[in-house]
């Protein structure tokens, strides 16, 4: 046999790198083109879902494939230049591992492309809610799509001009259905002329572990005390409300929902004041924020509105912070006394409890005839009341606390411990219940699903 002359071999070897560096850079530009593809779904979900705060799932996978689809074209920049040519590849494997890293990145592109389409084309897509919120004379519902869209209730509101992703609509009644665009669902509420139970929980933040099971339990209303969120900002109610029960309630801010993020869960969603007081039938509530500066504000408004509950058969206070307390913030006396203050001038008012929440756990005073409540633990994690370095001289020493407690000389956290009844570090709603002359309070642990006790008082 002939052999190939050195001039026709290095033709021919030639030729076959041409070819391969063709291949080679079509496949370079595939994945740049598939790299500006990722980048331009994540940008677009981002736009589009940046009003509410949220992304979907896919959004985070587009933004992680885009950042591997950079790494693998810097490595094939960086191959190129340790061999002293951009315009080829040296290596043989690269070829290959260059292809089927090709081969992975398309079918990922497609599927996000085809999932983002898909998403958008639907009609509006449910994020959470409904929410429902006692307004003075009616009630306010509240929901939000991942979509922009008209803001509509079936058969109770015309359809808005505007397009939002957060939709809220005042309903002047407190009996009345409704449907909401989107949502095969039909939802009802009758609030009786005459309350008979309502619920009181505290700081779920974000957790509907305890109150989802509210939707199967009959009840009139919920009254919450503060830290529905952990950080007040709107990206948490995606998770933390899907599940909410559909009953309306009554809301006192807390520090988690005001504090951290100025407000956006209070602008958007509850949209009542810091401080404000709500008529429910037979029923007076006052609502008041204690904290942060404004605790003067708050005993301001409820000196000023108080003889707007004097002919109310029942008046409750609902603070975030409470008065007395047993866990680990303890109490604070200046807010203790200027709220004991309050309830010793006013005698003229049927004030039969002040509910609150903030320390997470359970515990009861009573002041006089007047009920002390923190329903602290309606989701959010336990405190360390049993670690000394935590709670100083008021460490719990047993499993839970019963009766009067010591009063520490020089520590203002144990103020009020004179008033003490009961503390648990448990899961807990109060169950407050309307019967013949007396109102019963009964404490539910919602694990065991047990009531661990109940408190009386007459009127």
């Amino acid at each position: 046999m002939n052999p190939v002359p050195a001039s026709e071999e290095l033709i021919n070897t030639t030729t076959l790198n041409k070819r391969k560096n063709i291949v080679v850079n079509t496949i370079s530009i595939i994945k740049l083109l598939v790299m500006m593809l990722l980048l331009a779904l994540f940008i677009g979900q981002w736009v589009q879902y940046k009003h509410i705060g949220l992304f979907y799932d896919e959004s985070f996978y587009s933004l992680g494939f885009f950042c591997i689809s950079v790494l693998i074209l810097f490595f094939d920049f960086l191959t190129r230049i340790k061999h002293n040519c951009l315009c080829c590849l040296r290596p043989k494997g690269h070829l290959v591992v260059s292809s089927i890293s090709l081969l992975i990145l398309i079918p990922v592109a497609l599927w996000l492309m085809i999932t983002t389409i898909v998403q958008w084309c639907k009609l509006p897509q449910f994020c959470y809610g409904p929410l429902a919120f006692i307004h003075e004379d009616g009630t306010r519902i509240h929901w939000c799509t991942y979509k922009q869209t008209k803001t509509h209730l079936s058969g109770q509101s015309p359809e808005s001009s505007s397009k939002s992703n957060y939709h809220s609509v005042f309903v002047n009644s407190t009996q009345f259905s409704y449907q909401i665009p989107g949502i095969k669902t039909q939802y009802s509420y009758n609030l009786p002329h005459t309350i008979s139970k309502f619920f009181v929980m505290s700081d779920t933040h974000n957790n509907t572990k305890y109150t989802a099971p509210l939707n199967n339990v009959d009840f009139d209303f919920l009254q919450h005390n503060g830290d529905l969120c952990k950080r007040g900002h709107l990206n948490e109610l995606q998770t933390g409300f899907k599940n909410w029960p559909t009953k309306p309630m009554l809301f006192a801010t807390g520090n988690h929902d005001y504090g951290y993020q100025q407000g956006q869960f209070v602008k958007y969603v509850t949209q009542r004041p810091m401080n404000y007081f709500q008529k429910i039938n037979n029923l007076f509530f006052f609502s008041v924020y204690i904290q942060h500066g404004l605790e003067n504000d708050a005993f301001t408004f409820l000196s000023q509105n108080a003889i707007k509950a004097i002919s109310a058969e029942h008046v409750f206070i609902s603070v975030h912070f409470p008065p007395y307390a047993t866990g680990k913030y303890g109490a604070n006396k200046s807010l203790s006394l200027q709220m004991e203050n309050f309830i010793d001038s006013h005698t003229e008012l049927k004030i039969r409890a002040v509910f609150s929440g903030h320390n997470h756990n359970f515990a009861a005073f009573r002041r006089n005839y007047l009920m002390y409540f923190i329903n602290g633990v309606g989701g959010g994690s336990l405190h360390p009341v049993y670690d000394q370095s935590e709670m100083g001289g008021r460490v719990w020493k047993t499993e839970s606390l019963h009766g009067p407690q010591e009063v520490i000389i020089g520590d203002d956290a144990s103020y009020g411990y004179q008033y003490h009844l009961d503390s648990w570090l448990k899961y807990t709603r109060t169950e407050v219940e309307f019967q013949d002359n007396k109102i019963v309070y009964a404490v539910r642990d919602l694990d065991t699903d047990t009531i661990l006790t109940t408190y009386e008082q007459s009127f």
